[in-house]
């Protein structure tokens, strides 16, 4: 049969349609991918952080349906190259995920184990030295089975891969992570558009602020002690932290339910059928620590829970707590710490969307007997994202350390390790340690409590002792209310020494720089509060208890020292005011000045009380003028 020259076309042109059909349903046809990555947010020391699901979806501009396989029938392979030295942290049997809309692809999932079955869909995860220089990335291996039709449209979506953030680049905040697509097997297989792509930023996850108080020492060594001689933390002091960006802190499941929800994010709740996205043993925890704490501390209680600003919680976790105290009598080397888990009820719609402040306030127990070893001791604090990496296990090592030239051991045949985890970093203020009792931590975290002893100053403003006038002046020691006030209500008793200090109107201060007391020998400690009637370390100086007042004569004070600080200026007669220091609280004072035989009463006034500098900034401060103004215009007193 001859055919004519269009004849012979028109059969060419049919026999290329058909060659080109058949190469479009051919096993080894290139699929054309378009890559759609969702980066998250990761905390910039975590070793665990869940990087962001990368999404391949087939073309809409290629010639559909097309059959995955290589050219010799078996699987298509897409490996996935993480930059910026970023290691991969887990596996599809701890929380990597893979999902396609695909029906006949999807019923292929399947987990590779150490032997991993061709036919299926899976992906592994490993970390290579893909340079020869020692620096190790996370290599994710996605396989296709051969032979399944697709369409445009389908889509394979990878989800879950953990990153070893705090060794990687993206541990200074504010870096972006990449990764790669390639196709291997069948390099003709798959191509990508784009080939490299986004998957995470990095962020510092807290700050840490430090409020301090001082806490007073009301515990005297000696007399009978109330209950309320335990002294819990005051009201100022608090331990801040603040999330620096609105999802740092996840909780493993909101509403505690195991139930998938609008409440819960993506990496954060189960999974139907699947198992936990990511497969997070916990939800963000922190460990708050405080060092440098006395003897004189017996205990530190911690709150229950802290509620943020927004509805999200922090639970104690009772079993990963501690509290050392201090050696007696020697230096203030006791610590506590307390770990909490976050908790919360609308992850999603909550706490995702608002920066969390949460204020720790852990309380102080003191001991009724032993106060000297606080007195100008400051307990700090610091807070670090808890657990800590676990490097090395027991029995079977999951992991070494994270050196440049060595890679995490596989296959991962330990128990997993907590995820997430961070890397040990005790924020405080603007220091950070690894270790919260190194030096620098004992030196540099922020003060939380400090301790001063209970006093209470007394200021006569005028006083004389001459050889016709004299001062009598009295100090109470008013924390004995007992039937007075009801019980339960009134003060604790207290009981210490009564010291004065002399201020000459010429000459200023004449007393020693220890003081004067006055001395008397028929002193007693009353009924019901055994103890000394003297201090050990000034046999001759009484303690007063609990509803004892001091009672003496101006001209008793000028003598020994004063009286020669006088002399040597010419002067028999003094006049100045004097203020008294109470080693107790509740002090209460009176002053009269008369003829020495106390016939012609001249004076009486009440002395008026200073504010104790210790609990008021450490130091005695003007007060402001109580008007408009605020100008530090005088000084607060009151009797």
């Amino acid at each position: 049969m001859i055919l004519s020259k269009a004849s012979r076309l028109s059969l060419l042109a049919g026999l290329l349609c058909l060659l080109l059909m058949g190469f479009t349903g051919a096993a080894n046809a290139v699929i054309r991918w378009d890559v759609f990555p969702s980066p998250s947010e990761v905390i910039n020391s975590g070793r665990s952080e869940v990087l962001g699901g990368i999404t391949f979806a087939v073309q809409v501009n290629q010639p559909t349906p097309i059959v995955t396989g290589n050219v010799a029938g078996g699987p298509s392979q897409i490996g996935i190259l993480f930059q910026n030295r970023v290691q991969i942290d887990n596996a599809m049997t701890t929380g990597i995920r893979v999902y396609t809309n695909n029906v006949a692809l999807a019923s292929t999932v399947a987990v590779c184990n150490a032997s991993c079955d061709p036919t299926k869909m899976w992906v592994t995860a490993q970390n290579i030295d893909s340079t020869g220089g020692g620096v190790y990335s996370g290599y994710l291996t996605l396989n296709i089975p051969g032979g399944v039709t697709l369409i445009a449209g389908d889509s394979i979506t990878i989800q879950g891969v953990r990153g070893r953030i705090d060794r990687s680049d993206l541990a200074s905040a504010g870096q972006d992570g990449y990764a790669q697509a390639q196709s291997i097997n069948d390099p003709a297989s798959n191509q990508f558009f784009p080939e490299q792509f986004r998957v995470a930023k990095s962020y510092i996850p807290m700050t840490v602020a430090i409020t301090s108080d001082v806490a007073t020492l009301c515990m005297p060594t000696y007399g009978a002690l109330t209950s309320s001689a335990r002294y819990p933390y005051l009201a100022l002091q608090k331990i801040t932290v603040t999330e620096v960006f609105p999802r740092a802190f996840v909780a493993k499941d909101a509403l505690q339910d195991s139930v998938a929800g609008p409440a819960d994010r993506t990496d954060s709740y189960p999974a139907p059928s699947t198992g936990w996205l990511g497969s997070p043993t916990q939800g963000t925890m922190l460990k708050v620590y405080l060092n440098t704490i006395p003897s004189t501390v017996t205990s530190v209680s911690w709150q229950p829970i802290v509620t943020s600003n927004n509805g999200g919680g922090l639970y104690v976790t009772t079993a990963d707590s501690a509290f050392t105290s201090g050696a007696a009598g020697g230096p203030a080397n006791g610590s506590a710490y307390m770990v909490y888990e976050y908790i919360t009820s609308n992850q999603t719609g909550a706490s995702d969307i608002t920066t969390e402040g949460f204020d720790f306030r852990p309380a102080l127990a003191l001991s009724a007997t032993n106060q000297q070893d606080a007195t100008g001791v400051l307990v700090r604090a610091g807070v670090s994202l808890w657990p800590p990496p676990l490097d090395v296990q027991a029995a079977t090592v999951l992991y070494q350390p994270f050196t440049s030239s060595v890679p995490p051991l596989t296959p991962q045949t330990a128990t997993v390790p907590s995820m997430p985890r961070f890397v040990t970093n005790y924020l405080s203020g603007s220091y950070a340690y690894a270790d919260p009792l190194s030096a620098g931590a004992l030196a540099n975290f922020g003060v939380y409590e400090g301790f001063a002893p209970c006093v209470c100053y007394l200021l006569y403003p005028y006083t004389t002792k001459d050889n016709f006038w004299d001062t009598g002046v009295v100090v109470a020691n008013t924390s004995d209310d007992t039937g007075a006030i009801a019980a339960g209500k009134g003060a604790s008793r207290q009981a210490g020494r009564v010291t004065f200090w002399l201020y000459d109107f010429r000459l200023g201060a004449i007393s020693p720089a220890a003081g004067i007391f006055f001395a008397d020998a028929a002193h007693t400690s009353p009924p019901g509060q055994a103890g000394p009637a003297f201090d050990s370390n000034t046999p001759a100086q009484p303690i007063y208890y609990a509803g004892q007042s001091v009672r003496g004569l101006v001209s008793q004070l000028v003598t020994g020292a004063a009286a020669t600080a006088l002399a040597n200026k010419g002067y028999t007669d003094f006049a100045g005011y004097i203020i008294a220091k109470a080693e107790f609280q509740y002090c209460h004072g009176y002053a009269f000045i008369a003829d020495q035989h106390f016939a012609n009463i001249a004076q009486g006034y009440i002395a008026n009380v200073i504010p104790d500098p210790s609990v008021k900034g450490g130091s005695r401060v003007a007060a402001d003028a109580g008007d408009i103004t605020c100008l530090k215009a005088g000084e607060g007193i009151n009797n």
